[in-house]
């Protein structure tokens, strides 16, 4: 899967997220609260919701969602041709 995070101003082009930004990453998509997302990672509220508005990682967001979206879609879409 390609990331697209980037490093602001930096010229390096994309890297991978920090592990606790993984970690909130992972825990939004499984629809936890900031209040829960920032104890279990360790960080403070206001730096989720940073996160949460940084263009990069809310575009990530938005990918991971879609994608599970249409897993979920396609999973549905073979159980129903197999019970046909």
């Amino acid at each position: 899967m390609t990331n697209r995070w980037t490093n602001k101003g930096d010229s390096r082009g994309p890297h991978p997220p920090q592990p606790k930004q993984q970690r909130a990453l992972e825990l939004i998509l499984a629809g936890h609260s900031v209040t829960d997302i920032a104890a279990q990672v360790g960080v403070r509220r206001e730096t989720v919701w940073r996160w949460r508005n940084d263009p990069s990682f809310a575009s990530e967001v938005s990918v991971r969602q879609a994608q599970r979206r249409q897993s979920i879609h396609d999973e549905l879409d073979a159980g129903v041709i197999e019970s046909v």
